[in-house]
């Protein structure tokens, strides 16, 4: 599980606990984006971060990259990804599991999405 590494532990615990989906404006609230632009200002907004760091020299670009990757790892980072394919195998024989993808490939995603969801009306 990576969402941790993304966003402060009680922040991961509450959208992985719940299932809330989060808009653009909270998901860089909390982090697990950097930034929101309007879809018809992305492609500028990413050339503009990409001309950036072309500007910047080469070394210190890769130098960069590689300390963050090392911290994460020292984080235990590849850990949790190995780890969460691990629990995603075991989710995936999983009785609800089993029986969300029979209803899925009998009556479609959207069918199973209804079965899955259902328990949570009680909650309205």
């Amino acid at each position: 599980m990576i969402t941790p590494y993304s966003v402060n532990l009680a922040n991961a615990k509450e959208l992985l606990l719940t299932g809330d989906i989060v808009d653009a404006d909270e998901a860089a609230r909390i982090g697990l984006v950097n930034r929101v632009v309007p879809h018809d200002e992305l492609m500028a907004e990413c050339e503009k971060v990409a001309k950036k760091i072309c500007l910047l020299p080469q070394l210190g670009v890769k130098l960069t990259k590689e300390a963050a990757n090392r911290a994460m790892e020292e984080m235990g980072y590849l850990n949790a990804v190995r780890h969460n394919l691990e629990l995603m195998t075991l989710f995936g024989t999983s009785p609800e599991q089993k029986e969300f993808n029979a209803i899925s490939e009998a009556d479609g995603l959207r069918t199973a999405l209804n079965w899955r969801d259902a328990r949570f009306k009680a909650l309205d």
